[in-house]
């Protein structure tokens, strides 16, 4: 079995674990300046509820403890033996997918600019360490021109198509879960099969929905409980592409088609080299 590891995510979760974000509050309590420190903001938060205190009147300030470099190193290391462990194979088996340079989809949003919601969030500062220490001690593919989403894509879909049983995603990024085969959710130690049916569903609910993580708006106003609505019990890509192409002409008038062919090829997650979402093939009828 081959496991197909997003190491993106494993990236953040390894340097955020090596890092820990105290709130400071400061407000007038009794007449008097009060400044208190806290491990976490619903702790903050806790505080000031018990006190009566209105959160406008508060100042509140960040300040990041990080770990040294080898504690997120190391923390890497276990997420990736654990993965090892819990699939039983060897480090021969792992794939470790990194993105790299340039994003196909840069160049295709135009309704909103490409994961720009992304732009001020502060990235873990171990982040660098962590993926030199990555690409020296394990097998990296790092992305050209395209997400490293898209990488474990090609290369589980190709393996799943030989055998869906010798080849795992192993992620916490939902965005994946259009990809049929097994999955494997490295946080929870749990392992699902996602059929062709229900990963195309999931695509679809996406179309209908956007993804707010990546800033790609799909319909507005349509969230997750309009669009199980809209899709119900529809099965087969002919209907449920049917069934989205009247949400789009609805939410965007005379520009549906363009809107709906740009959240697709933003959204799809590539399954062969080089490949372009189109909705030619639906308008076919052909749901395979």
């Amino acid at each position: 079995m081959l496991i197909h590891l997003d190491g993106d995510v494993l990236v953040y979760r390894a340097g955020f674990a090596a890092e820990h974000v105290y709130h400071t509050v400061e407000c007038a309590i009794g007449g008097e300046m009060m400044r208190a420190r806290f491990a976490d903001k619903e702790r903050a938060l806790a505080f000031l509820d018990e006190q009566g205190i209105n959160y406008q009147g508060v100042a509140w300030s960040t300040d990041v403890e990080v770990q040294p470099e080898a504690n997120a190193l190391m923390i890497a290391r276990s997420i990736i033996n654990k993965i090892l462990e819990d699939m039983s194979v060897g480090e021969d088996a792992l794939r470790v997918y990194l993105s790299g340079a340039g994003n196909f989809r840069n160049g295709v949003a135009t309704i909103k600019e490409y994961k720009a919601n992304r732009a001020n969030k502060r990235k873990p500062v171990h982040s660098a360490a962590i993926k030199g220490m990555l690409r020296r001690e394990y097998n990296v593919i790092l992305s050209d021109g395209q997400e490293a989403d898209d990488d474990i894509g090609i290369a589980h879909y190709a393996c799943w198509v030989r055998d869906p049983q010798s080849t795992v995603i192993a992620t916490i990024d939902k965005d994946l879960d259009m990809i049929p085969g097994l999955h494997y959710n490295f946080v929870t130690g749990e392992t699902r099969n996602i059929e062709p049916e229900e990963g195309m569903r999931w695509f679809w609910t996406q179309m209908l929905t956007g993804d707010t993580t990546d800033n790609i708006p799909g319909i507005p106003g349509v969230g997750k409980v309009k669009a199980a609505k809209i899709l119900a019990d529809l099965t087969g890509d002919a209907a449920l592409y049917g069934a989205v192409a009247e949400a789009y002409k609805s939410g965007y008038g005379e520009t549906w088609e363009s809107a709906l062919l740009e959240n697709g090829r933003l959204l799809w997650i590539r399954r062969e080299p080089d490949q372009w979402w189109s909705p030619i093939i639906y308008n076919q009828g052909d749901s395979t």
